[in-house]
């Protein structure tokens, strides 16, 4: 898929994943992947552009990525990642 992917968590998977303390309403069983050069430069865009933040950009080492999540105006939740260098 290039840049883009797919990831099927459950419900409450997700929810730990982006740090939410509750599982958020039926709605958010698909999230899209894209990734990017820069999570926090592209992360700061987007907010800038209207996308709601979600979960800041952090480091996720177990999955090998620096991730952020954010909203559109809809609702619907994606996910824009970076591979971390390997050493």
């Amino acid at each position: 898929m290039g840049t883009a992917g797919l990831e099927l968590f459950s419900r409450a998977a997700f929810a730990s994943a982006i740090g939410e303390a509750a599982l958020a309403p039926l709605g958010r069983e698909t999230v899209l992947d894209f990734e990017v050069d820069d999570v926090d430069a592209t992360y700061a865009d987007l907010v800038e552009r209207g996308a709601t933040p979600v979960a800041a950009p952090q480091d996720r080492p177990a999955w090998g990525v620096r991730a952020a999540n954010l909203a559109d105006p809809d609702g619907h939740h994606f996910e824009i990642y970076s591979k971390l260098p390997t050493s």
